[in-house]
C-alpha cells in the first residue's frame, strides 16, 4: 500500500510530509495498515495517516539543537513546543534561585544572593555583599568599620583592634601621647574599652582603658637619670622617695649611721664626728674627745685636761703632770 495506488493506499500521505511510508503486511487481505514514520531525529509515527513528529531540540542533535549550550553553562535546556514544524524556540533556564532564561542561547543568570540571605548578616549588624552575581554560594557577610573581617556565606567574626582603629571605645591617642604602649589583648568587636596602657621601661605600671600611672625607682633600675652605682659605690644608702616617673633625678645617697648626711642625685659627704660615738670612752677618764677630720675614720683622741698633758688615738690617753713645771693646786 506506500507503493501501489488504491483507495486504501498511502499515495503521498507520507512523502510529501517528509515522512517514510511502511507496510507491515503486504497481504491483499491485510488494507489500511501503512504506517508513516517521522524522519530521525524527529520521532513519531501513525497508522494509515500521517505522523505528528516530535523533536525535543534539548535531547537530540540537530542544526536547530541546543547541543551542550545550556549544560556548558550550568542551565538546564527546556523545549517548550516539541513539534518538529516548531524549531528554534529551545531555552537555556537558570538554576534557582535566578529565574532568568533564554531562547537558542545561555541565559544571564544574575542573581544578588543578598536579596535571599541579606537578613543573616544584618542581624547580627554586618552589611551582605555579593561579589559575583553570576556565581552561587559566594555572597559575603563583612564586618561594619571599624571591625575587620568577612566570611563566606555565614556570619564574619569581626576583628576589632582598640588600640590600631579609631572608634568611641578605643584607646585613639590615649597611651601614645604619654609615651606609653597600648595593647588590646581580647580584639573580638563584642569585647570593648578592654585596651590597657603599659608604661615604657624602666618604668612600671599599666592601667585599662586609660593611660598608665607609672613608676620609676631610680635607686632600682639602670637609666640616665638613675643612681645606678652612685652610691653603692661610697658604701652609702639610696632612697628614691617620689618614684612617679615625670620626677626625675631625685634619688638621695644617704650615709650609713653614725653619719646621717644626705645628698640629691650624687654621692653625699658623710661627715661623722666620732666623739659623738666614743666621746664616753674618754669622759669616762676623765678626758676630753676631739675629732681632729670628720672625713677620717677611727681619728678621734682622748685628750688629757690640763695642766696634765697628753693624748691617745681611739684609747684613754696616759696623762703626765710635771709639778715642777706645771702650775696646778
Amino acid at each position: 500500500e506506500c507503493v501501489e495506488t488504491c483507495a486504501t493506499c498511502a499515495a503521498d500521505t507520507c512523502s510529501k510530509e517528509g515522512q517514510s511510508c511502511n507496510d507491515p503486511d503486504h497481504s491483499s487481505l491485510s488494507t489500511s495498515d501503512w504506517v508513516c514514520t517521522c524522519p530521525p531525529p524527529s520521532n513519531g509515527s501513525a497508522i494509515a495517516n500521517t505522523a505528528t513528529c516530535q523533536l525535543d531540540e534539548c535531547k537530540e542533535t540537530c542544526p536547530t539543537c541546543a547541543g551542550t549550550t545550556c549544560s556548558d553553562a550550568s542551565q538546564t535546556c527546556f523545549d517548550p513546543d516539541q513539534n518538529s514544524k516548531s524549531l528554534s524556540d529551545w531555552e537555556c533556564v537558570c538554576p534557582p534561585p535566578a529565574k532568568a532564561t533564554a531562547v537558542t542561547s545561555t541565559a544571564d543568570c544574575s542573581f544578588d544572593e543578598c536579596t535571599l540571605h541579606g537578613s543573616t548578616c544584618t542581624a547580627v549588624g554586618q552589611t551582605c555583599e555579593d561579589p559575583n552575581l553570576l556565581n552561587q554560594g559566594d555572597w559575603l557577610c563583612k564586618c561594619v568599620d571599624p571591625s575587620v573581617g568577612q566570611a563566606t556565606a555565614s556570619i564574619a567574626d569581626c576583628v576589632l583592634d582598640e588600640c590600631v582603629k579609631t572608634c568611641p571605645t578605643c584607646a585613639n591617642d590615649t597611651c601614645s601621647a604619654v609615651g606609653q604602649t597600648c595593647h588590646d589583648p581580647d580584639t573580638s568587636d563584642k569585647v570593648t574599652g578592654d585596651w590597657i596602657c603599659t608604661c615604657p621601661p624602666p618604668s612600671n605600671g599599666t592601667a585599662v582603658a586609660n593611660s598608665a600611672t607609672c613608676v620609676i625607682d631610680e635607686c632600682e633600675f639602670t637609666c640616665p637619670t638613675c643612681a645606678n652605682t652612685t652610691c653603692s659605690a661610697e658604701g652609702q644608702l639610696c632612697v628614691d622617695n617620689d618614684k612617679s616617673a615625670t620626677t626625675l633625678n631625685d634619688w638621695e645617697c644617704i650615709c650609713v649611721p653614725p653619719s646621717n648626711a644626705t645628698a640629691v642625685a650624687q654621692a653625699a659627704v658623710c661627715i661623722v664626728d666620732e666623739c659623738n660615738l666614743n666621746g664616753s670612752t674618754c669622759t669616762g677618764a676623765g678626758q676630753t674627745c676631739e675629732d681632729p677630720q670628720l672625713l677620717v675614720d677611727d681619728d678621734w683622741k682622748c685628750v688629757c685636761v690640763a695642766p696634765s698633758v697628753g693624748s691617745a688615738t681611739a684609747a684613754v690617753a696616759d696623762c703626765v703632770l710635771d709639778e715642777c713645771v706645771e702650775t696646778c693646786p
